[in-house]
């Protein structure tokens, strides 16, 4: 087994990324058909990334997958088309000089070496700035695409993973390798260029099984996971911290606390609008019996309205969903860092014009004040 080295960052800043948006709609509804851009254009992409790292992310995520969710989702364009993780990185870098990028590539369908080849090539021409999302698929239509019968099972998808991972970092050093796997296998020398960061770039995982925990225990700097309450943080870092204890490793990896984010002036539209797009993701007709009932003229049809949007909001709007004016929410997470010990925010923001990021630098600046962030240029290392 390999001697895992990359450790997670040594301070007690936090890390704030962001999901880059992958496709005009992220969910089968027409309501942000209405409200995002077209993202399958480069100018856009440039545009966005200067927005993101000028309002002080620290990195971006940018999914990918090659099959769609449902014939119907293709028919109105959820996630189809949709960017290419490996490929649109560069022109994010290009734009940025501070962003990092986290691109997903599947071990399940990619052979070690060119991972390797591509994460290599990534960290060099970011100078550093490249991390790999790991992740091993889940849906039988992509593995058909790749010439599989299915999806292998759970356990043998994460042999596959570590697999692939152990043998990245050993062709990453720039020596021939010789390596067996229970899956995957390499016998010769990548071609240069080595990565910049050392020993080897940041790897991130959503590990949710248990399974998938102690994969990301053993060899991820980050690990990715949604809970409706911040307290989930202190529990995945004791988690964390005895994984590492078991695999020998220096430092445990960080949580990445996963979020829907949405930042208005006034706190209450914000719950209202965030409320409506979770309604959406239910479904068009529960968002079309909301709209009427909002929109009905009478006085006790109304009340009714404004009773039910007030249960709803209870209902759906959980602890970790960053929502309010761009002060509110920088004082939640401060709540959060300090009582729960919240290191990392993975944000996903459902509507993503450049005024819609913008925001997010006031958010940002109570923070940096607070002492629990720093932007990226003034820390000693990025990730």
């Amino acid at each position: 087994m390999l001697d895992a080295t990359r450790t997670a960052p040594t301070d007690d800043l936090l890390r704030i990324g962001m999901f880059w948006p992958t496709s005009r709609i992220q969910m089968p509804t027409e309501y942000l058909a209405r409200q995002n851009p077209d993202v399958v254009d480069l100018d856009f992409q440039r545009r966005v990334a200067r927005e993101v790292e000028a309002a002080g992310f620290d990195f971006v995520l940018v999914a990918d997958g090659y099959t769609g969710v449902s014939d119907e989702g293709r028919r109105i364009g959820h996630l189809d088309p949709t960017t290419n993780a490996i490929l649109w990185a560069l022109p994010i870098f290009a734009a940025t000089t501070t962003l990092g990028v986290v691109t997903t590539m599947h071990p399940t369908f990619l052979e070690p070496a060119q991972l390797a080849a591509y994460g290599a090539a990534l960290d060099r021409a970011s100078n550093g700035r490249w991390a790999w999302n790991i992740t091993t698929g889940f849906r039988d239509e992509e593995a058909r695409l790749f010439g599989l019968d299915g999806m292998p099972e759970h356990e043998a998808r994460y042999e596959t993973a570590e697999d692939c991972v152990e043998i990245a970092i050993r062709l990453w050093s720039g020596e021939r390798v010789t390596w067996k796997g229970r899956h995957r296998s390499v016998d010769g020398r990548l071609l240069g260029p080595t990565p910049v960061q050392k020993p080897y770039p940041t790897l991130v995982n959503a590990g949710a099984s248990a399974r998938g925990r102690r994969f990301a225990g053993r060899l991820c700097t980050y690990v990715f996971a949604s809970n409706p309450r911040f307290s989930y943080a202190a529990e995945m870092a004791e988690e964390l911290t005895a994984l590492a204890e078991e695999f020998g490793r220096p430092e445990p990896a960080r949580l990445l606390m996963l979020c829907t984010s949405l930042l208005r002036e006034d706190p209450a539209e914000a719950r209202r609008e965030l409320v409506k797009i979770k309604l959406a993701q239910q479904g068009e007709a529960t968002l079309k019996k909301f709209v009427v009932a909002m929109s009905a003229g009478s006085e006790s049809t109304a009340a009714n309205a404004a009773a039910n949007a007030e249960a709803t909001q209870t209902s759906l709007l959980t602890e970790t969903d960053l929502v309010g004016s761009p002060e509110d929410v920088a004082e939640k997470i401060i709540v959060a860092y300090r009582d729960h010990g919240l290191r990392g925010l993975m944000c996903s923001l459902p509507v993503w014009w450049p005024e819609e990021i913008r925001r997010y630098s006031r958010m940002f600046d109570v923070l940096r004040k607070a002492g629990v962030w720093l932007p990226a240029a003034e820390r000693p290392v990025l990730w």
